[in-house]
């Protein structure tokens, strides 16, 4: 196991008891607002370690992989009327992205 793979199981641990905290706090609260959807970004260094990234977890949330014309590529999977949407950002148009928000 390598520290990249430590780091991103735990980043993965943290993100899971992120949203176990978001439905603990909406049962909480049935006054606020549910979300209707969830998207995670994934970003790599090397568009390759992205595609690969991402056909992967279209394969593991049981979702087809989607490619837009401009290369964009995005797996969602439903559940019920949640769904969570996978979305790749090649690095280039992340640090563009990152700019546009500064």
């Amino acid at each position: 196991m390598t520290a990249t793979t430590i780091q991103a199981d735990a980043e993965r641990v943290a993100a899971v008891n992120a949203l176990r905290d978001l439905v603990a706090f909406l049962d909480a609260r049935p006054e606020v607002p549910v979300p209707a959807e969830i998207t995670a970004y994934v970003a790599a260094p090397e568009p390759y370690a992205a595609d690969r990234a991402m056909a992967l977890a279209a394969r593991r949330m049981g979702a087809a992989l989607r490619i837009a014309p401009d290369g964009t590529t995005s797996a969602v999977k439903a559940f019920g009327p949640v769904r969570l949407r996978v979305v790749q950002i090649k690095t280039d148009r992340a640090a563009v992205a990152v700019r546009r928000a500064s």
